[in-house]
């Protein structure tokens, strides 16, 4: 299913801010939306393919493995809605002082659950067991950092990277190490 309509549906919903109505729609096109789930073939947290891409907007579709556990990572400038269309999840919110990046709360969503990302938001997201989420974001992500806890680096990362340390070096745009007050800090 390619359904144009619907994705500009979608978009256009993000774009108010207000989540209750982008979730009834795609709640009525769970099914539909399910049916293009994306095959895992490699050792990323999840699968991922973008159903629609334009300078308003993106829309990605992602199926989860159990255990997957995506990093740290902003949205760049976009806001991010994301539908639960399957599974159980649990998301880490964290504040990032240019030196330490800090757990600040957990929340646990299952199906039909919405979680916003507000542009600035920096989370994860934990898939409990195998998952499908919906992700919608205002305009499409440009400038998204994943933060790297392991080398204590922020990476800004290419436009059609997952929220993962990438393996290929070619998806790193920039790395910024955590040491002091040069590093980025959460706020766009």
């Amino acid at each position: 299913m390619t359904n144009p309509h619907l994705w500009n549906e979608l978009l256009a919903l993000a774009t108010t801010g207000h989540g209750a109505p982008l979730l009834a729609s795609a709640s009525r096109h769970a099914a539909e939306i399910a049916a293009l789930r994306p095959f895992h073939t490699r050792a990323e947290p999840y699968a991922r393919s973008v159903l629609h891409s334009t300078d308003q907007g993106e829309v990605m579709l992602a199926a989860w493995r159990r255990g997957g556990l995506a990093a740290p990572h902003d949205h760049g400038l976009a806001r991010g809605f994301v539908v639960i269309l399957a599974g159980q999840f649990f998301e880490t919110t964290y504040q990032f002082d240019g030196c330490e990046l800090r757990a600040r709360g957990e929340h646990e969503h299952t199906t039909g659950d919405l979680l916003q990302a507000p542009p600035g938001l920096i989370h994860d997201l934990y898939a409990a067991e195998d998952g499908l989420t919906l992700h919608v974001y205002v305009p499409r992500i440009q400038g998204m950092r994943v933060y790297d806890q392991a080398s204590r680096t922020t990476l800004r990362v290419a436009d059609d990277c997952g929220a993962w340390v990438p393996r290929a070096t070619e998806a790193i745009l920039e790395r910024r190490p955590w040491v002091g007050r040069g590093a980025w800090t959460a706020s766009p």
